[in-house]
């Protein structure tokens, strides 16, 4: 019994030392279009074509999205320029992590959505 119990015991922490997974270039793109990102206020989803809908505090705009060879990029009119960020997906809680030039990570629970 005391086997037993210490073996568990050393099942749990592996299980909270899960780090999220940086995705390709490639895994980002076949991702996106098929799950809406939920954030604190807000919601985005990912269309094939490139646009995308955000949602932030019940203030809709429409934006552009592309991916490099590791990373997500978007941009949002009328401002100029594409940001990239890293991201990680963290299957334990199903989070994505959004991670720019700042280094702070953007945090978002997924949902799977029905095709396109």
């Amino acid at each position: 019994m005391i086997r037993y119990i210490s073996a568990a015991l050393f099942c749990v922490p592996a299980i909270a030392l899960a780090e999220p997974v940086k995705l390709s270039g490639a895994e980002i793109s076949e991702l996106l279009p098929a799950i809406t990102a939920y954030g604190d206020d807000t919601k985005q989803v990912f269309y094939q074509g490139g646009t995308t809908d955000y949602i932030a505090s019940g203030r809709p705009s429409v934006g552009y999205w592309r991916v490099s060879e590791t990373q997500y990029c978007s941009k949002w009119p009328p401002f100029g320029g594409w940001a990239c960020y890293d991201v990680l997906h963290d299957t334990a809680t199903d989070e994505l992590h959004w991670i720019g030039d700042s280094g702070t990570p953007t945090i978002n629970r997924i949902e799977p959505r029905a095709p396109e």
